[in-house]
C-alpha cells in the first residue's frame, strides 16, 4: 500500500473524528453553561433568600422575599427554557 493510498484512506477517518470532537466541544460548552446557571439559581434561591429574611425588617420580609424568589425563578426558566 503506497503512502498516497494510505492518506486517501485515513483522510475521511480523520475528518469524521475531528467533526465528532467539534460536536463534543459544543456539547460540553452547552453543559457548562447549564451547570453554571443552575448553580447560580440554587445559590440565589436558597442562600440569598435566607440572608434577606435575616437582614430585612420584618414588615418587608414576607412579600419582598416571595417577589424576589418568583422573579429569580422566572428568570431561570426563561434562560433555560
Amino acid at each position: 500500500m503506497s503512502t498516497a493510498s494510505l492518506l486517501e484512506f485515513l483522510t475521511p477517518v480523520y475528518l469524521f473524528r475531528s467533526r465528532l470532537v467539534a460536536e463534543n466541544k459544543i456539547k460540553y460548552k452547552l453543559w457548562g453553561s447549564f451547570y453554571l446557571i443552575t448553580v447560580v439559581y440554587i445559590y440565589l434561591t436558597r442562600i440569598l433568600i435566607q440572608f434577606l429574611k435575616v437582614a430585612l425588617p420584618f414588615q418587608y420580609v414576607q412579600w419582598l422575599v416571595e417577589l424576589l424568589n418568583e422573579v429569580i425563578t422566572l428568570g431561570f426558566y426563561a434562560t433555560i427554557g
